[in-house]
């Protein structure tokens, strides 16, 4: 009868270091290859709007889609290095606190990693294609949905230099916070151990 109750197994092996590096460096892989996934899919989406502007506006966009692939590829390398991380985690630290704070920075690694070139790639899109790309094109309906960069106003210029300068800033600024919580999650944890 208690081969078939797993609870006791399961217990067993979330007991084990070794099993439970392996399955957060599992699951890192698994949001390394789901981000290349919807990138690609994103990747489809955002050529077929290209597609509809004006010759500008296409150059803007295939140099806007070119800065994407390499965002994507940017993020999912940051995650699978996250994950080989996890794996060769130092066995004399606390588990569970050093693999938390070894995702908040593959976190925050993947996000300034896509913030900042995407940042780059969305100034240069407006200097060729015009201001008014931010609200007709859903590449940038996308951005301005995970970016608070909305409320641009002047020339086309401005435009685009202000969406980077804003973008590559926030960007820096995110990528502190997390290495903030993460250090002090490693210093709580030493001070703890030190007890």
């Amino acid at each position: 009868m208690e081969k078939y109750l797993f609870m006791k197994h399961l217990s067993g092996l979330l007991e084990k270091e070794d099993f439970l590096k392996k399955v957060f460096s599992l699951y890192l892989q698994a949001v390394a290859a789901f981000a290349v996934l919807s990138g690609f899919v994103g990747f489809i989406i955002g050529w077929r709007e290209v597609m509809r502007l004006q010759t500008s506006g296409i150059i803007g966009g295939a140099i806007f889609q070119m800065l994407f692939v390499i965002a994507i590829y940017a993020v999912a390398h940051a995650f699978w290095i996250g994950s080989q991380r996890i794996r060769s985690l130092n066995d004399s630290e606390p588990l569970f606190t050093s693999i938390g704070c070894e995702m908040i920075r593959t976190f925050a690694n993947a996000y300034a990693s896509f913030a900042i070139i995407m940042a780059i790639a969305g100034g240069i899109f407006i200097w060729f294609a015009g201001p008014g790309i931010r609200n007709s094109n859903p590449l940038f309906r996308i951005l301005n949905h995970y970016y608070p960069f909305s409320g641009l106003h002047g020339e086309t210029f401005i435009q685009g230099l202000t969406f980077m300068v804003r973008g590559v800033a926030y960007a820096f600024l995110i990528f502190l916070g997390l290495y903030v919580i993460s250090e002090l999650l490693s210093a709580v944890a030493r001070l703890s151990k030190g007890r």
